[in-house]
């Protein structure tokens, strides 16, 4: 990692994950990269907060309940990880070009899942078992 990379402060992000059927759901950036939604935690906003309108900016879902499950600290980022319901059909709105659910292990998923998405859903299978 550059000295540059260990002085900037981390990116502060609330992440969600919402699980219909064993699948959760995927919003896709304009890139193809498939992330689960979420986005930064705001200048004195509650991370909980932060989940809630970055699930409606995202998915037009309004959270129905949260729940906080983990910290995740990438090279870049500290995750506040909430476990989302939400009733409803999510539509793509905001940053994200579409949505999606996917089953299964994240690290054989036919999407292009960012190394984050990949670590913080193994880390909430191996939780959940």
């Amino acid at each position: 990692m550059t000295t540059a990379l260990k002085n900037k402060p981390k990116r502060q992000r609330a992440t969600v994950i919402l699980l219909r059927d064993n699948a959760v759901l995927l919003t896709f950036t304009h890139s193809g990269i498939a992330l689960l939604p979420g986005g930064n935690i705001e200048r004195g906003e509650l991370a909980i907060m932060a989940a809630a309108r970055e699930l409606y900016e995202e998915t037009s879902l309004i959270a129905t309940s949260l729940r906080f499950v983990f910290e995740h600290e990438s090279n870049t980022t500290i995750h506040q990880v909430f476990l989302a319901e939400a009733d409803g059909n999510p539509v793509a709105g905001d940053d994200a070009a579409a949505l999606a659910f996917h089953a299964g292990n994240p690290a054989g998923a036919a999407h292009k899942l960012s190394p984050g998405t990949i670590d913080i859903l193994t880390r909430f299978q191996h939780q959940t078992k």
